[in-house]
């Protein structure tokens, strides 16, 4: 399937377009932007996932724009809220390529909180779930992106709350090429976070950065100490 030259704008959803258990999609050529204002919950713009044991194989995005959502994009890896494993988001996103792609936030989505800039906003990019394998054919690609704008989130507007990262990998994020990205004016360029509390046997390993530009790194919260 191809969605190719769309607009998506002002809608009120966890994200404007959502990929599950699907293979060999591509989005490329289009606008999503502007999100429902005034809202504290997550509304991103693209989100791939999988049910567990499943996966999502070999799905693109590709020169798009995305502005002024919670995340632009989501490899997603999550439990059911109400403990429903049949629900449960826990499968894998191999050879998923992004590559030409702006992602960024606007002033006008700025916010102060005690005196500190925040953002109604979270990442350029949440990565969560992973490829599932160490092959070379399964690795994720995120190529060639730049990123924006982003601020610690106002969580009463914001969604549920993050650094304001440029590329944030966590959770189940395995099997990775970060190449040729430039990340600026944020408040954190790469997080990289290791095991989480809620997923003992998930793990972030097999990342690789090979020349990405960060800079103008913004000391935005007392809290957030930034090195890049």
């Amino acid at each position: 399937n191809l969605i190719n030259y769309c607009l998506f704008e002002k809608f009120l959803a966890i994200a404007a377009i959502r990929m599950m258990n699907c293979d060999y999609n591509c989005i490329q050529n289009c606008v999503i932007r502007d999100k429902i204002q005034g809202i504290g919950v997550d509304m991103g713009g693209i989100g791939i996932s999988a049910r567990p044991e499943a996966e999502s194989r070999g799905n693109r995005i590709i020169n798009n724009e995305i502005y002024n959502l919670t995340d632009a994009i989501g490899l997603i890896y999550n439990t059911d809220s109400k403990g429903n494993t049949e629900f449960d988001q826990k499968g894998f996103v191999p050879g998923t390529i992004i590559e030409n792609n702006d992602f960024y936030i606007e002033k006008s989505l700025y916010t102060i909180v005690d005196g500190e800039e925040r953002a109604c906003a979270e990442n350029a990019v949440d990565f969560k779930a992973g490829a599932g394998s160490d092959r070379p054919e399964d690795r994720i690609l995120f190529l060639n992106n730049r990123m924006w704008g982003f601020r610690p989130t106002d969580q009463s507007c914001g969604g549920s709350g993050s650094a304001g990262s440029g590329i944030l990998l966590h959770m189940d994020a395995s099997n990775y090429l970060l190449k040729g990205n430039i990340v600026f004016d944020v408040s954190q360029g790469v997080a990289v976070m290791g095991r989480h509390k809620r997923y003992p046997d998930a793990k972030v390993e097999n990342i690789a950065f090979v020349n990405n530009l960060i800079y103008d790194v913004k000391d935005v919260a007392p809290w957030n100490y930034n090195s890049g």
